[in-house]
């Protein structure tokens, strides 16, 4: 499954609903930077929490990675349908 745009604002919205407050992280290093270890942003549950980076990267997804691999491999391939492959397998009978 791709992580796609609509996935993601419907992440959001859902962590929203909840409660959740986003901050950029600019701002998160702008609040680290002017508090100290002991200080209401260092201590305080209530106060937004970084859990992570998401950014837009304009790069092919793994998904889409992964089918252009086995397009590739379907190009170069002789055999077309899984009778022409089994036919160019070894094959024994029992």
């Amino acid at each position: 499954m791709d992580f796609t745009l609509r996935k993601y604002k419907e992440l959001l919205a859902c962590l929203l609903k909840k409660g959740y407050q986003f901050i950029t992280f600019e701002q998160y290093c702008e609040q680290k930077i002017a508090s100290s270890p002991n200080s209401l942003i260092a201590s305080s549950p209530q106060l937004p929490i970084a859990l992570g980076v998401i950014r837009n990267v304009e790069e092919e997804s793994y998904d889409m990675a992964v089918n252009q691999q086995i397009n590739e491999v379907r190009e170069k391939s002789k055999a077309k349908t899984f009778d022409q492959l089994t036919a160019t397998l070894e094959q024994w009978e029992i």
